[in-house]
C-alpha cells in the first residue's frame, strides 16, 4: 500500500494510481515519459481521492520510464499562494500501465476542530439516532468518559433493545464548534 499527502495534508490508504502511457522508444536509448504527463497524473489522482485541486510543476523534459523514477515538483493549491513540494515516484510498470507514489513532506497538518461533550449527553443523542433508525428508543452505552467530537470521530456503544444487546457505530458527521450531527448503525 502506498500513501498519499496533498497540500491539505489529508491521508489516503491503498493510493496508489495505474495509467496508461504513450512512452518514447528508441533502440539503445531508455524509455522516457513527459514529466507533464506524470503530473497531470498525479493532479487527477489528488482530485479524486483527496478532493483538493492542486497545480503541479513537475517540469517539462523528459524522464526516464522506469521504476524508481523521482520527480521532485512544486504543488499549488487552487486558490492559494502556498507552495510546497511534492514528491512523486514511479513505483510500478507493467507494460504501458504504471503506479505512481505522490507525498509531500511539507504539508501542514490539518487543523481539526474539535470539543468534548460528556457522556450522558452524548448517549443521549446516540439513543435519539437509533430511535429513528430501529424504531425504538433503547439504552446506549458509550462509556463514562467524555467523548471528542470531531468530523470523522467513530466510536462504538453498546445499547439495549427490547430483542437484546447489540453495538452501534457512531460517526461525527459535522461539527460546527458547538453542534453536530452523527450517524449511527447497528453492528452485526
Amino acid at each position: 500500500m502506498t500513501t498519499i499527502r496533498v497540500l491539505s495534508a489529508t491521508t489516503l490508504g491503498s493510493a496508489v494510481v495505474l495509467a496508461l502511457t504513450a512512452c518514447s522508444f528508441s533502440i539503445g536509448a531508455p524509455a522516457t515519459i513527459p514529466a507533464g504527463d506524470v503530473a497531470a497524473l498525479a493532479e487527477g489522482t489528488i482530485r479524486d481521492e483527496v478532493g483538493a485541486e492542486i497545480e503541479l510543476d513537475c517540469g517539462t523534459e523528459e524522464v526516464a520510464f522506469e521504476v524508481g523514477t523521482v520527480l521532485n515538483c512544486t504543488g499549488t493549491e487552487v486558490g492559494l499562494d502556498q507552495q510546497i513540494p511534492v514528491r512523486v515516484e514511479i513505483v510500478l510498470i507493467d507494460g504501458d500501465y504504471y503506479e505512481i507514489d505522490i507525498t509531500s513532506e511539507g504539508a501542514p497538518e490539518p487543523q481539526t476542530e474539535s470539543g468534548f461533550v460528556s457522556s450522558a449527553d452524548f448517549q443521549e443523542v446516540v439513543a435519539s439516532a437509533l430511535e429513528q433508525v430501529v424504531g425504538e428508543r433503547g439504552v446506549v452505552n458509550c462509556g463514562p468518559d467524555d467523548v471528542e467530537i470531531f468530523v470523522g470521530a467513530e466510536l462504538i456503544c453498546s445499547v439495549v433493545l427490547s430483542d437484546g444487546f447489540a453495538e452501534t457505530l457512531v460517526r461525527v458527521t459535522a461539527f460546527d464548534g458547538s453542534t453536530y450531527e452523527i450517524e449511527a448503525e447497528l453492528l452485526e
